[in-house]
């Protein structure tokens, strides 16, 4: 069987079997395991269907094209109890620091190299009124799932998420975080954070990067788990690195909106099945 199905149907078996079984910790090593054995293949996502593979080099250069395509979403699968999908971020992209509340996340990557900034959470609160939001003038896109809070350059919004802009008025919250060092992630390793590990995280490519993640549970803004963009400590608060490897240092980061330099393009799903009902 596909480690995918076989991934697939090992977590219903245990969501369905209690309640937050799948955030044991028993459970969440069963599934790093079986994480670590997904590969590209399985899930047909190619580097060659990005670049000329013969020369390493090709591995850092990004045409005008794909620059205008942004970073590729591939929606894997979702259920009740997790989200399973692929990015593939060119060079020198990002995603932008974010968080998951309540959640655990298992990110591996298929190929490529990417750094991850990540942060540990202390506790998350509403924005006091006297605050001053960080805020770049976006209008808030407070939707279900990741990919969906980016911008869309092909428009397949659905109708929830749809309704949760028009609907929802989201409040803007604070979060208190450590920092850690800076993580480099090469092809085939994979990192895992939890409800207040490394909770709130950014991806940057180094380069061609396609990076798998489990998300457990989904993205949820009527259970409580919206997601939150946060300015980053290192590429838009320009801290010093120094003050920034301090892990005893506790900052506070204001929600922001999603960035205007954040969207995503899809790609339809072509691998194999994943065994969701």
């Amino acid at each position: 069987m596909k480690i995918l199905k076989s991934m697939t149907e090992a977590m219903l078996r245990l969501a369905r079997s209690r309640a937050n079984a799948l955030l044991e910790e028993a459970s969440l090593q069963a599934i790093f395991d079986l994480v670590k054995k997904l590969d590209h293949i399985e899930l047909n996502v190619h580097e060659n269907d990005y670049y000329d593979t013969s020369d390493p080099n090709n591995a850092y250069v990004v045409t005008q094209g794909q620059r205008e395509l942004g970073i590729q979403y591939i929606d894997v699968g979702e259920c009740e109890y997790f989200t399973m999908c692929v990015f593939v971020l060119p060079p020198a992209h990002r995603i932008p620091l974010h968080d998951h509340p309540h959640m655990s996340v298992f990110s591996k990557v298929l190929w490529g190299e990417m750094e991850i900034e990540s942060y540990d959470l202390v506790r998350t609160m509403p924005l006091s009124p006297k605050s001053k939001p960080s805020t770049n003038g976006n209008s808030p896109l407070p939707q279900s799932k990741m990919p969906t809070l980016s911008r869309d350059r092909i428009g397949n919004s659905n109708m929830n998420n749809i309704n949760s802009v028009l609907f929802q008025k989201p409040t803007k919250v604070e979060a208190l975080v450590r920092p850690r060092d800076v993580d480099i992630v090469r092809s085939g390793e994979v990192r895992m954070l939890r409800q207040f590990d490394g909770n709130v995280h950014s991806f940057m490519a180094r380069k061609w990067t396609a990076v798998f993640d489990l998300v457990i549970p989904p993205y949820n803004t009527d259970e409580g788990r919206p997601c939150h963009y946060y300015p980053s400590p290192r590429y838009e608060m320009k801290l010093d690195p120094q003050e920034l490897s301090k892990r005893d240092q506790t900052l506070r980061l204001t929600e922001t909106d999603c960035p205007r330099w954040y969207f995503t393009t899809r790609r339809e799903y072509e691998g194999s099945n994943p065994g969701l009902p």
